[in-house]
């Protein structure tokens, strides 16, 4: 298990990917975010991915407890311009507390501008 904290852009294996990301298997992934950063970016894999997300499959778990003007927050990803593909995630997905922001979110990605398929959520 892994819990994760952070203030601008987080991901639950690395913030930014722009390469190949395979076979995370079992494995649970806690993201606890408490910040007034504008446009924050959370995503249980990865915050922003450019690159390749294959045959994931990952319990995720995002608690956002104050935010900035806005936030983007997906289970897999909170920005996808990549390809995310065979993933299957499970958790208790993404829980806010009070707060006065723009939340722009997503069970696998809050923005997608790439590709995914074969998702399964078992959540």
């Amino acid at each position: 298990m892994a819990t994760i904290s952070g203030t601008e852009k987080i991901g639950g294996v690395v913030p930014t990917n722009a390469g190949t990301i395979s076979n995370v298997n079992n494995t649970q992934i806690i993201i606890n975010y408490n910040s007034n950063k504008d446009a924050a970016k959370l995503g249980g894999i990865v915050a922003t991915n450019n690159g390749n997300i294959l045959n994931a499959n990952a319990a995720i778990s995002i608690n956002i407890n104050n935010a900035g003007s806005s936030i983007y927050a997906g289970g897999v990803v909170a920005t996808n311009n990549g390809t995310i593909e065979n993933v299957n995630i499970a958790g208790n997905g993404i829980a806010f507390a009070e707060m006065n922001a723009n939340a722009y979110v997503g069970g696998v990605a809050s923005e997608n501008f790439g590709t995914i398929s074969s998702i399964k959520n078992e959540s």
